[in-house]
């Protein structure tokens, strides 16, 4: 699959789309799982890949023309398109309504550093993220996590999957993600380690997470 640029400071994954820095700027292509290269999730990378593309063509020459004075104020070798797909990729994975023009350059606060539950009772793992806040408030946060792993393990960002993104008010009111963790990799064994990472999101654009590595503990 050919990679193209696109206007973002971040590196990692989409769902299954990544971005990855070179001297051009940041290209995105779909994750690679040589394994199983027709999975739900590559699947669907793939056509919201298209879908974003067939979106791009229908636009007016005005439009366009915005997102080309969008892209022009941002960092690296970008073109409207890039703009257009790689906001509009943040923002599908957000489970938002897509931009047919680009909206304001985004802002982003400082995060407080949350409490963090992961434990394991009776078979049963909860994992509730609460007391999340930021000084300027974004749309919403994603919720990145690793496979379990031992206490040992160096952290690696190259394993993180997006779990969730929920919206200000939901993060604010305490995140359970349990059933979300549980769903992708199953009851972590008490003792590992999971790594997590906070993105705030806003206006289909992404702020700097924050990494956390919470040790799974015995509930009562």
């Amino acid at each position: 699959m050919a990679k193209k640029l696109f206007p973002t400071d971040i590196t990692g994954a989409v769902g299954d789309i990544v971005y990855q820095r070179s001297r051009q700027g940041t290209s995105l292509r779909q994750r690679v799982q040589p394994l199983n290269p027709q999975t739900n999730r590559q699947m669907g990378a793939r056509q919201l890949l298209a879908s974003l593309a067939a979106g791009w063509r229908g636009l007016t020459a005005a439009k366009r023309a915005a997102w080309d004075s969008f892209a022009a104020g941002l960092t690296g070798n970008v073109t409207g398109f890039n703009a257009f797909v790689s906001l509009n990729a943040t923002r599908a994975n957000c489970s938002l309504a897509q931009y047919d023009v680009p909206p304001a350059k985004a802002t982003f606060g400082v995060m407080d550093t949350p409490t963090i539950t992961a434990q394991v009772t009776a078979g049963v793992f909860t994992l509730v993220i609460a007391g999340m806040g930021n000084t300027v408030d974004p749309d919403g946060y994603e919720l990145w996590a690793t496979a379990p792993n031992s206490q040992g393990i160096a952290r690696d960002e190259s394993g993180l999957r997006l779990l969730t993104y929920a919206d200000n008010a939901t993060w604010q009111a305490d995140l359970d993600a349990s059933a979300h963790y549980t769903e992708r990799f199953g009851v972590p064994p008490v003792g590992d380690g999971i790594d997590l990472k906070i993105v705030p999101v806003k206006n289909g654009q992404k702020g700097v997470g924050l990494q956390f590595r919470p040790i799974v503990v015995a509930g009562t």
